[in-house]
């Protein structure tokens, strides 16, 4: 392995090893207290929502306004700032619910970790039963992207200095501050900032854990300064996740500038190894079975009915390719159709996803049209009329497996090209397939994005002209699709598709001696490009 190779190996695996550690950190969040009559239902639904994703931290509100009252401001930008910084919260979700003529409403913002908005949206509904119900199932597709990428605070090791006493206490903090501004070990937190936090009051260690909590502070720093010309310096440590005792840091000096060259020289070591344990508190979870109002909801069920009907409108372009093999007498034609207009539309419904979520939910009527459009061919100088269709019709039954969904078809087919060529010398036999179709399907759903494909077998019953005693009498034949496509949400429940679709028939002729034609077998295949609109009715 050559140098170059191994550092590009590093690299990789290094930035592959950084993505998934931050993918594994989960997302910290809270939801703050609602304004607003139907406001506790709402709140609780915004937090069943949170609570069912993986990935997601929900914080206790009662613990986060607590601590927005302890630092003195409910309105305050900073103490949002600062709050997000203390808590590990990548965002803050708020808004308010509004009673109007025309039913309820809430307006959701989420916050950032600078307490920016950084996504809005208002869902509305006519009663608050229904906008409950609009929460849990569209409230994470239009939020959860978002909170997903949401960026949580930098991680740090924050210390504040709480009090410090004595006669020379200014002039020693600001060395304190001077040496530990240049310690990457540790963040000095703003005198201003600690002192929002009452550290005054903290004089047991639960006390001192709500000050730590309120500043995100991992290390906790009182003490005293004693002496007037010799001076010596005591700092008592705290442990801001318990507010316990970790020891005491003892800087003595003749003076106060030899003081001063101690503090700068000694001071950031020793407090390394007595505060190794130090860690900011942890905060309480949020509780996401809540009191509700006895005219809320009751909560969701566990499974909700899927969507009762998906449909698709689609335009592109499709080829033909007929040929034949083994032409004993080389009187046959083969067939070649460009790049061609097409439109189709196809729709499933299942009835029972209108009244239930189990088994006759997931089975339904499906159907499909499709038509080529301005096609022309040519022979010998001479321009004929060609038409070319298809349509399905079957049952359709699907298996939701989270994201993926499974489906399985079983209907009726008929495909259908045919030009209006001479009777006499004809070029091309027109065909007309009608078959039984049985097929397999896949979808997929990531986000705003889908994938799917199909697969399906067809049992030719009839091939129309091309199975006359004018042709070949005796043939047999089969064919088979298969496609594939891919999609994003424009908007809910509208989707901008892409796909391609392949189809193919293969014969056996099974000449005899007196036959018109003799060939052994051909392929009569089909390319369909396209992209379109899908549509689906919202289920629960």
């Amino acid at each position: 392995m050559t140098r170059a190779l191994r550092v590009w190996l590093t690299v990789a695996l290094a930035v592959l090893f950084a993505s998934l550690s931050a993918h594994a950190a989960p997302v910290r969040a809270v939801v703050r207290e609602l304004p607003g009559d139907d406001a506790p239902s709402v709140r609780s639904a915004l937090v069943r929502m949170l609570a069912a994703r993986d990935g997601i931290e929900l914080v206790s509100r009662a613990h986060f306004e607590k601590l927005v009252a302890r630092l003195g401001g409910k309105k305050d930008p900073g103490i949002k700032k600062r709050l997000h910084r203390a808590l590990g919260l990548a965002v803050v979700i708020e808004g308010e619910v509004e009673q109007s003529d025309a039913g309820v409403s809430v307006t959701v913002r989420v916050l950032g970790t600078d307490g920016e908005v950084l996504e809005s949206q208002e869902l509305s509904a006519r009663t608050q039963r229904q906008l409950v119900k609009k929460i849990d199932g569209e409230g994470w597709k239009l939020l959860g992207p978002t909170i997903e990428e949401a960026t949580p605070p930098k991680a740090s090791k924050p210390l504040a200095v709480l009090a410090l006493r004595g006669a020379q206490a200014g002039a020693v903090r600001t060395a304190i501050e001077k040496a530990l501004a240049k310690s990457p070990d540790f963040e000095l937190l703003p005198d201003a900032e600690a002192e929002a936090a009452r550290p005054g009051e903290a004089a047991e260690p639960a006390d001192r854990v709500l000050v730590a909590a309120a500043l995100g502070a991992s290390l906790l720093v009182s003490g005293e300064v004693q002496g007037t010309r010799a001076l010596k310096l005591t700092l008592a440590l705290y442990n801001g996740k318990n507010g316990e005792p970790l020891g005491d840091v003892k800087l003595e000096a003749a003076s106060g500038a030899l003081l001063e060259r101690a503090i700068a020289r000694d001071l950031p070591k020793k407090l390394a190894a007595v505060a190794a344990e130090a860690q900011p508190p942890t905060p309480p979870h949020e509780d996401p079975v809540e009191a509700a109002p006895d005219d809320a909801p009751p909560p969701p069920k566990a499974v909700r009915r899927p969507s009762p009907l998906e449909a698709a409108l689609t335009f592109g372009a499709g080829t033909r390719n007929y040929r034949y093999s083994d032409d004993l007498f080389a009187a046959l034609r083969a067939y070649k159709m460009g790049p061609t207009p097409v439109a189709a539309i196809g729709a499933r419904w299942y009835p029972g996803a209108h009244f239930t979520a189990g088994i006759a939910a997931n089975v339904g009527l499906a159907v499909a049209y499709e038509q080529a459009f301005l096609i022309q061919s040519e022979a010998n100088g001479e321009t004929y009329d060609t038409r070319s269709r298809e349509w399905l019709a079957g049952l359709h039954a699907r298996l939701p497996v989270g994201a993926l969904e499974l489906g399985v078809d079983l209907g009726l087919g008929a495909h259908a090209f045919e030009v209006d060529d001479d009777a006499k010398q004809p070029l091309v036999p027109s065909v007309d397939y009608r078959f039984i179709r049985a097929g397999i399907d896949a979808r997929y759903r990531f986000g705003s994005l889908l994938f799917g494909g199909g697969f399906g077998y067809r049992h030719v019953t009839d091939a129309g002209e091309v199975g006359t005693d004018a042709w070949f009498p005796r043939m047999d034949v089969a064919g088979l699709d298969l496609g594939a496509h891919a999609g994003y949400e424009l908007i809910p429940r509208v989707s901008l598709l892409v796909g391609a679709r392949y189809r193919r028939y293969w014969y056996s002729m099974n000449p005899e001696p007196g036959d018109p034609f003799v060939a052994g077998g051909a392929l009569d295949s089909t390319i369909t490009g396209w992209a379109g609109l899908g549509w689906e009715l919202a289920g629960d």
